[in-house]
């Protein structure tokens, strides 16, 4: 965007980095699931103090090129649904943030969200 760049790094780890092009104030969206206690906030790598506005948090008076970051814990969860169309099969699925990363049992011909490559700390270069 002319306003700024955004690079996340979920699912493997809880954090946004954001470069500032032109906004003046950004607000940045944090996960429902993440931990406000947890959640913290750096401009050019220095702590600040988190100012939250609903579940987002406010970055006021920004200038072109500052980094912005926001770390939080990555949800890991796992939840069993019975999907009634499938003959009322119980999956089990493995979560990491926003994203499945397995479901048990996996699918007959196409096994579907098996991605160890995504249930890692570690960001892909």
């Amino acid at each position: 965007s002319p306003l700024l760049d955004l690079a996340s790094c979920l699912p493997h780890r809880g954090e946004l980095n954001i470069t500032v092009k032109s906004a003046q104030n950004v607000l940045v969206r944090v996960p429902s699931w993440a931990d406000k206690e947890q959640t913290q906030a750096f401009v050019d790598k220095q702590p600040v103090a988190i100012q939250w506005d609903g579940p987002y948090v406010r970055f006021a008076n920004t200038r072109s090129g500052q980094q912005l970051t926001i770390t939080y814990p990555v949800r890991e969860e796992e939840i069993k649904e019975t999907v009634g169309s499938l003959h009322g099969v119980e999956y089990t699925e493995r979560w990491r943030g926003n994203t499945i990363v397995d479901i048990t049992p996996p699918g007959k011909w196409i096994p579907m969200f098996h991605r160890p490559e995504l249930d890692a700390d570690s960001v892909p270069q």
